[in-house]
């Protein structure tokens, strides 16, 4: 089919673009209504816009060329949109087919913006409105839960818990008046050391330091919060229902008129779903360009299910 990059004069592309803009600034998704007149657009509803969006998109992913010599001639108020069309037009460009398949299947709107740098996991942990605390640092360490001298699998008794607790708490008595960092991981009561260099200084000046409050309790290197557990299995989780209707909607079998025509609002409601994993950036923390990464992902989140109670095996998204 012959594109129509070298057939729409500049001025028109760039007026299709400002009304494609003004439509998608229309809907307000905080709080999920119209700002401003649908009917100025020909819509009565958000499904509408929705389509009309989608046809707008499927549009420009046809023209890629005519739209990116019109983008610089668009005004300052639409920057930051324009930025989100040149990284629609960059994943189209690299054969990244999903930017294609939303815009044929949807109307689901342009993104708001591209993806920013994914989070990574530097064990960071802000602390009681303290600067950021890094395990990596060597100066974070924890007295744990569980002290027992005993090799039996099973739970303290109830005496054991009770009486570990309150040196627990003696110590994080002691540790808060020092004005140390002090929280809960799911190990223990994990603390940081004002000014202990790991480089230079071994653990018995930690030691040292514990002993001059009155602390005489074993310690080790600190484990992860709780928080940050939750939010790591969150993110796998999203990331393995993602790849899995990627794979989906991409296969021979995936009929999208049909799809379309028998279950819209399930498939607008996926595709939502799979741009904001886009926008969250869990495609490029957690690749899966092979077996071996797509095993490493379920690996990962299989252990953290377990460790919330699953069966090592549950793997449903």
């Amino acid at each position: 089919m012959t594109s129509e990059s070298n057939e729409t004069p500049r001025a028109d592309v760039v007026r299709r673009l400002e009304q494609y803009f003004r439509l998608a600034d229309l809907w307000c998704p905080s709080c999920e209504e119209f700002h401003g007149d649908p009917e100025v657009f020909g819509i009565t509803d958000k499904a509408d816009r929705d389509d009309q969006m989608g046809t707008e998109v499927a549009w420009m992913l046809n023209n890629r060329q005519a739209v990116k010599d019109a983008l610089p001639a668009l005004g300052e108020e639409w920057a930051e949109t324009c930025d989100s069309v040149r990284f629609l037009l960059q994943k189209a460009d690299a054969g990244e087919t999903l930017a294609t398949e939303r815009a044929r299947l949807f109307g689901m709107g342009h993104p708001t913006q591209a993806p920013g740098t994914p989070a990574t996991r530097t064990r960071e942990t802000d602390v009681a409105g303290r600067a950021d605390v890094s395990l990596e640092s060597g100066t974070v360490f924890e007295f744990g839960f569980d002290e027992s001298e005993t090799d039996d699998p099973g739970p303290l008794p109830p005496d054991a818990v009770v009486g570990r607790l309150e040196q627990l708490l003696d110590a994080a008595r002691k540790v808060r008046q020092a004005g140390w960092p002090l929280w809960f991981t799911i190990t223990g009561l994990a603390f940081e050391v004002p000014g202990f260099d790991p480089e230079d200084e071994s653990e018995d000046v930690v030691t040292e330091r514990l002993a001059a409050l009155g602390i005489d309790l074993p310690f080790t290197w600190s484990s992860r919060t709780p928080w940050e557990l939750s939010e790591a299995i969150g993110d796998l989780h999203d990331r393995v229902w993602y790849e899995r209707k990627l794979v989906w909607i991409q296969s021979p079998g995936f009929d999208r008129a049909k799809e379309m025509r028998e279950r819209p609002d399930i498939i607008r409601g996926m595709l939502r779903g799979m741009y904001e994993v886009e926008q969250r950036g869990l495609e490029n923390e957690f690749p899966v360009e092979c077996d071996f990464d797509w095993g490493m992902v379920n690996g990962k989140f299989s252990a953290l299910r377990w460790a919330f109670g699953c069966e090592c095996d549950m793997l449903d998204t």
